[in-house]
C-alpha cells in the first residue's frame, strides 16, 4: 500500500460516469476529478463510491428524451500528501524514456489548456 500520512484528511477520485441520450447513439463518459474529505483509505473509498452513486440521474431533456447518467467506477483513488494551502501538490504522474516530440506534446499553450479553450 502507499504511503498515507496519518494526518491525512484530504484525497482526490476520478469518478467516472456514462450519460446516454434516448434516441441518439453512443454515450458521453465524464472523468470527474473530485476531492473527498476523509480520515482513513477505507473512509476516502466509502465516500468517492458514494458521490458516484449520487451522481446516478433519470431525467428528460426539453425534447422529453430521457438522459441517464450512470456511475461506472473509480478510475482512480489516491491521498493529498500535502495541506491544502496555495502551491500544494494534489496529485503527480510519471512518465520515462519520453522522447524530444512526446516530451513536447505533454506541453500546452495557454489556449489550449482546458480552462482556456472557447
Amino acid at each position: 500500500m502507499p504511503f498515507v500520512p496519518q494526518d491525512a484528511n484530504w484525497y482526490w477520485a476520478e469518478i467516472v460516469l456514462e450519460i446516454t441520450v434516448e434516441g441518439l447513439p453512443g454515450n458521453t463518459i465524464e472523468i470527474n476529478l473530485t476531492l473527498i474529505r476523509a480520515t482513513s483509505p477505507e473512509q476516502a473509498y466509502f465516500h468517492a463510491i458514494a458521490l458516484g452513486q449520487q451522481s446516478e440521474v433519470r431525467d428528460s431533456n426539453i425534447e422529453g428524451k430521457q438522459i441517464v447518467t450512470r456511475f461506472l467506477g473509480l478510475r482512480n483513488l489516491d491521498v493529498i500528501h500535502d495541506a491544502l494551502e496555495h502551491g500544494c501538490e494534489l496529485l503527480y504522474e510519471e512518465k520515462y524514456n519520453l522522447s524530444p516530440a512526446e516530451l513536447d506534446a505533454l506541453i500546452r499553450q495557454k489556449d489550449d489548456l482546458n480552462l482556456f479553450r472557447l
